[in-house]
This record gives C-alpha cells, sequence and structure tokens, in this order.
C-alpha cells in the first residue's frame, strides 16, 4: 500500500512539472492585439469597412508598444474581420480589445449582426464598450492624437468609465447590450461620439525662451467628444437624444446616481446656479384608474451641494436656499417631462423601462396587455414630482465681497 502510495505521488509530481507552464505560449512580441475597432458600411459597394487600431509589443529593455491604423472591407463583417489579417501579416487577438465602433449607418441598418459577432469572437470580453460615432467622423475616428493617452481606444475606454461625472452620455458595455436587445422590457440606448475642430491661441506656443523654454504638448487639430445618446428600436436607431436628454433619460434610469451636475438658468428670483448631486433615488409606480388607463408616476429625490450661484446674497439662508431647491425641482420637472414626451412621440420605443414596473407592479394589466404595450406606452400619462435637497455648500459661507 505504502508502495503504490509513493508510485501515485511520484508520478504526480512528475505530470505536473512535465506538462506545467502555457499550452498555447506565444511571445507578446509576436502578438498584434486589436485596441479598437471602428465599423461603416458602404451603401454603394455593400461593403463593410472595417478600421483597426493595433498595437504591438516593440522590443528592448524598455517596455514600449506601437501603435499602427489599418483597414479592411468585405461583404459580411466576419469576411471583414478575417481579411484584417492580410492587411496586417498575422492573426490578430481580440482579448485586450476596448471600444466596438459603429458608424450611424451601420446603427441605423441595424447592430445584430455586429453584436452576433462579437460574441462568436471567443477572444472578446464581455466588457467590450460599444459606442455610435456621426458618419463624417467614423472613418478617421483612430487619427485623433492625444497627449496623454497612448491611443484612441484607451482615451474612449476611459472616457466610458467615468460617464457618471458627465451624466451625459451612458456606458455600454456588450454584456449589457446583449441583456437589453433580448427583453421584451426595455429599448437599447447607446452614446454617440463625434470629432470637432479645435481652435488654436497663444497659450499652445512655447512658453519662454532659451533654456528654460517649456514645451507644452500640443493640442491636435480635432477632438473626439460625446454627442448625447442614439435609440435604438428592435435593433436599429431611430433617433437620438442630446446631452441634456441623455442626461434625463440616465436619471430616470437610474444608471447616473451620484457625482453629476445640474444647472438652471436664471428664474423664480434664483440666480444662474449648479448643484453637484451627493445621492439620487427614483421610485417609478403605477396606477390603473376606473377607465382602465394607465397611469405612471415618478418621484425623483435628489441630494446636492451648491457649488455655484452667480449671486452676492448670503445663500445659505433658509429661505434663499428654499427658492434655489424649487427652481431646481422646476426644472427636473419640466425637461424630464419633455424627454419622455419626446420619446413617446418620436421613437414610439420604451427605453426607460418602464415596461418592467408595470409587470411586476400590475400582474394581471400586464398580462392582458404585454403583446401591445408599445402601443400603450405613447399615450401613457406620466406624472413627475421632483424633491431637491441642497444639504451643504462646496462654498464658504460668506459670499465673496469685491471692494472698490
Amino acid at each position: 500500500m505504502k508502495r503504490l502510495t509513493f508510485t501515485i505521488l511520484i508520478s504526480i509530481i512528475l505530470f505536473t512539472t512535465i506538462f506545467s507552464g502555457c499550452w498555447n505560449y506565444s511571445d507578446v512580441e509576436e502578438q498584434f492585439v486589436v485596441m479598437g475597432i471602428a465599423i461603416d458600411y458602404d451603401e454603394k459597394e455593400k461593403e463593410y469597412m472595417l478600421y483597426a487600431e493595433v498595437s504591438r509589443a516593440k522590443g528592448g529593455a524598455e517596455a514600449e508598444t506601437i501603435t499602427r491604423l489599418e483597414s479592411s472591407k468585405g461583404t459580411t463583417l466576419f469576411e471583414a474581420n478575417r481579411n484584417l489579417i492580410t492587411r496586417i501579416g498575422a492573426k490578430v487577438y481580440w482579448g485586450h480589445t476596448m471600444v466596438y465602433i459603429i458608424s450611424e449607418r451601420v446603427a441605423k441598418k441595424g447592430i445584430t449582426d455586429v453584436v452576433g459577432i462579437l460574441n462568436k469572437l471567443t477572444q472578446v470580453r464581455t466588457d467590450i464598450f460599444i459606442i455610435v460615432c456621426d458618419n463624417d467622423s467614423i472613418d478617421n475616428i483612430f487619427e485623433f492624437e492625444d497627449p496623454i493617452h497612448e491611443n484612441v481606444a484607451q482615451y474612449l475606454a476611459d472616457l466610458m468609465k467615468n460617464f457618471e461625472s458627465s451624466g451625459k452620455y451612458r456606458k455600454a458595455p456588450l454584456f449589457k447590450i446583449n441583456q437589453e436587445l433580448a427583453s421584451d422590457e426595455i429599448s437599447l440606448i447607446l452614446p454617440c461620439i463625434t470629432m470637432e475642430e479645435v481652435e488654436k491661441d497663444d497659450s499652445d506656443k512655447e512658453e519662454g525662451s532659451g533654456k528654460d523654454s517649456v514645451q507644452k504638448d500640443e493640442k491636435p487639430n480635432k477632438i473626439i467628444v460625446t454627442d448625447g445618446s442614439c435609440v435604438f428600436k428592435k435593433g436599429k436607431m431611430v433617433g437620438k437624444l442630446n446631452e441634456e436628454e441623455s442626461l434625463d433619460a440616465l436619471i430616470v434610469k437610474k444608471e447616473v446616481t451620484k457625482g453629476y451636475s445640474l444647472t438652471v438658468e436664471e428664474d423664480m428670483g434664483v440666480p444662474n446656479s449648479s448643484i453637484e448631486v451627493i445621492n439620487s433615488n427614483v421610485k417609478v409606480n403605477s396606477t390603473i384608474d376606473s377607465k382602465d388607463n394607465l397611469i405612471l408616476r415618478i418621484e425623483i429625490e435628489i441630494d446636492a451641494d451648491l457649488v455655484e450661484i452667480q449671486s452676492e446674497d448670503e445663500y445659505l439662508k433658509t429661505e434663499v436656499r428654499e427658492k434655489i431647491e424649487k427652481r431646481f425641482e422646476k426644472m427636473l420637472e419640466e425637461e424630464i417631462g419633455k424627454t419622455i414626451k419626446k420619446n413617446q412621440d418620436e421613437f414610439k420605443c420604451d427605453i426607460f423601462a418602464f415596461a418592467g414596473y408595470v409587470h411586476r407592479q400590475q400582474k394581471e394589466y400586464w398580462k392582458a396587455n404585454s403583446n401591445i404595450w408599445e402601443d400603450i406606452y405613447t399615450d401613457v400619462q406620466v406624472s413627475i414630482k421632483a424633491d431637491v435637497k441642497i444639504k451643504s455648500s462646496a462654498l464658504t459661507f460668506q459670499p465673496l465681497k469685491v471692494g472698490g
């Protein structure tokens, strides 16, 4: 028995020694890593256009990477992906791909194929970000040169990760898109980007002279900026929300809950003011009236810091603070109401997941009407009640007094 145990132990040691290590090892310097992909569609040629930002480790003592831009085309997305190999001269690795960008042309054609090919590529991570780009910028989106980030894909990934501080665009990883495309209770929205010209001034030039002169990082001629959200109905883009409307939608969807800011223009005796949201809580309740009409009531509770007010009044006095709170409440109720109405009238698809609330809260009603929810949604009455509380101020207690 002891001899058998000893033999088994030796066999295990030999087995783990011989077969340890990487089975499918390849030198990192031989790998071409796709950092980001942009997809467009040529209506005339009936072909997909693929633009890739590809990185490769550079040999030597210093850990450096080189990035190159490549393009390919194909009748299908799979063919375009495979044709990328002939442009690069080697197979590519998708395990570090951070962003997948599609043009508005592709979005309007439908994103089912785009998402499908990503799900079939086994190396692609489910947290890859999907972004829509305007048609005029898609073919040169990776030509943007950012002095801070190593590549455009990294810049866009960081932009998506910090979405809540802005609140004006959505973070949309692949796994969330898969869930929403498969659901009958919500319509998809994706973040939009575009490229804008940058006006340069004298401050961008070299400062000082001689050996003490400082050369600033040169600003690019164009920059990538967010451009609201694209709305999808059954997988096809049907319209856009601007940045303010996107914030309204994300508040109702509970996807932004803190860190974002709200600004009001002068009204109701309150000057231009800004608050930073500490926490927001949204409740959606559904009821059925005596005529069997569905009514949705949205309650929004916000705790915030007052970060700016263009006034010399003592803005932390109770009566002044209450006026500011009322002004923000009025703004939220009006603007969110307009965004919901626009979505009902123009897009006719439920991006707010109201169907889920009705399904859970009004089971019998949902059972009888789920098959005509799209028609019901466009006419449903929605009321909004906002409650804003300014808990503290990032400002000094007394406004700054300017002397003569």
